[in-house]
């Protein structure tokens, strides 16, 4: 996995598949919780050839004044 930084949705596996792979790709969209933050992460995989990657989309800190809000 490489991890990218970046807008590539949709198409992170491009080069990834072997030329006779029918590119059956799935996608998911998640939180991953760090500390108090969280990012937000997709990961996209091909049944087929099991190629797989993933790219961080977000990230996000709450400032310490909008978590004492809901204290």
């Amino acid at each position: 996995m490489t991890g990218r930084n970046g807008t590539l949705i949709g198409s992170l596996l491009r080069d990834r598949h072997p030329d006779a792979c029918e590119k059956d790709e799935q996608m998911d969209v998640s939180t991953v919780q760090f500390g108090v933050g969280y990012a937000v992460v997709v990961t996209e995989w091909c049944e087929e050839c099991g190629a797989v990657d993933h790219e961080l989309l977000d990230t996000h800190k709450p400032d310490p004044e909008e978590v004492a809000r809901f204290l």
